[in-house]
């Protein structure tokens, strides 16, 4: 049977991202929470209701996130006020060797959703930048994920 996976839409997820200022600093040294619509592409994986990955939103149908994240997923249901989705098929990088001590080399996972998601004011997809655009060393750089 096909595993379904479902996705919480992490613009839809705010009230868990709004939460996370009240999260222990050390999770990101010097972090802070996402202002709501921040980064409109992340996703959250859940299992029986509990955030266990994120994901980035490609396009309508695609997230990227971890292989081990597709390859531990069961028949999972979130209940939450975001959107929700249940991913259809997750393909996992053919190389992906999960490892008891955590080390995952291949960790690169592609998940295809049963329903398209439409972008909107709080829904976009992650975009690359434009070829040429390298970061200069030692230039400020932004980490988001759920």
């Amino acid at each position: 049977m096909v595993r379904k996976i479902v996705i919480t839409l992490a613009v839809l997820f705010s009230a868990v991202l709004s939460a996370a200022a009240t999260l222990d600093k050390r999770i990101i040294v010097g972090g802070e929470a996402a202002k709501d619509g921040e980064f409109p592409f992340l996703v959250t994986i859940t299992d029986a209701g509990k955030h266990m990955c994120g994901g980035s939103l490609l396009d309508n149908t695609t997230v990227l996130t971890a292989a081990h994240c597709a390859k531990e997923s069961k028949d999972w249901l979130n209940r939450t006020t975001g959107g929700q989705v249940i991913a259809a098929k997750p393909i996992l990088y053919p190389g992906f060797r999960p490892r008891r001590n955590g080390d995952h080399p291949h960790d690169i996972a592609i998940l295809k959703l049963s329903t398209p998601i439409q972008e909107s004011d709080t829904v976009g997809y992650a975009t690359l930048p434009p070829a040429g655009s390298d970061p200069v060393a030692n230039s400020l750089a932004i980490a988001a994920g759920c």
